[in-house]
């Protein structure tokens, strides 16, 4: 029997209504998106006294998560694929997936100018970052943009990040001298734009950002549809991302 709470035994006592838990949503979010996440989700708590507790990792770390078992009420992925997949395996709720935000993708060169140049000339004494392709999207988009560019053999030595974000620290902290990461991401550290090429959206497929319900409560629910309110999609738009279509 779990043990009665203090102000449980003073609320019988004088007639009044015991407090309730607050109800709490746990959520799987692709690294690229947590920082924009975060404030998402803070504005919701503040509106519905709902909580948020959030997971941000590399969107294929989370999808064997979830199938695993992991316990995640709504996963916002970095792309279609992998929610699409657990649609197609029945362990989302039907007809809730939906594209929240379009990604794009930039090639930063810290402290250099002209990044896409400085790619075209490395070898293999530089080092290129870009998050694990195998397990993030906009991992596989650079590799992408890299075969389309023609840059797919040779060059600089690649470095291999756990997630997108993952990229944008090691570029920060000086592990790489050029580096594809969220352009979104560098927009908010005030990266300068000369050190900065914006990848062109045809080297690559779509990053087409797609959130599906795992589990059909009203608190799930209502952080699902917060992400089609007008406030979210502008906080989106303002992070750099473009949203996806209207809900």
């Amino acid at each position: 029997m779990r043990p009665i709470g203090f102000l449980t035994v003073l609320c019988c006592v004088l007639g009044c209504t015991p407090p309730v838990a607050a109800e709490t949503v746990r959520v799987a979010v692709a690294a690229n998106f947590a920082a924009t996440f975060a404030a998402l989700a803070a504005a919701f708590e503040q509106d519905t006294g709902i909580r948020v507790e959030y997971s941000a990792a590399a969107s294929g770390r989370l999808y064997a998560q979830i199938v695993n078992g992991a316990p995640y009420a709504l996963f916002l992925a970095a792309d279609e694929t992998l929610p699409q997949r657990l649609a197609a395996a029945g362990r989302t709720v039907p007809g809730t997936l939906r594209v929240y935000a379009i990604g794009v993708l930039a090639l930063w060169s810290p402290g250099q100018v002209e990044p896409l140049a400085r790619l075209r000339a490395a070898t293999p004494s530089d080092r290129l970052v870009l998050a694990n392709p195998r397990l993030a999207p906009y991992g596989a988009a650079a590799r992408e943009a890299l075969a389309a560019l023609g840059l797919d053999g040779g060059g600089p030595q690649r470095l291999y990040a756990e997630n997108a974000q993952q990229a944008v620290q090691w570029l920060v902290a000086g592990g790489a001298e050029l580096g594809f990461v969220p352009w979104p991401a560098v927009q908010t550290l005030g990266v300068p734009a000369a050190e900065l090429w914006r990848v062109p959206d045809a080297l690559h497929r779509p990053l087409r950002q797609a959130a599906v319900l795992l589990e059909d409560t009203p608190p799930a629910r209502a952080l699902f549809e917060h992400l089609c309110s007008p406030q979210a999609r502008a906080r989106i738009a303002a992070d750099g991302y473009r949203p996806g279509p209207p809900c």
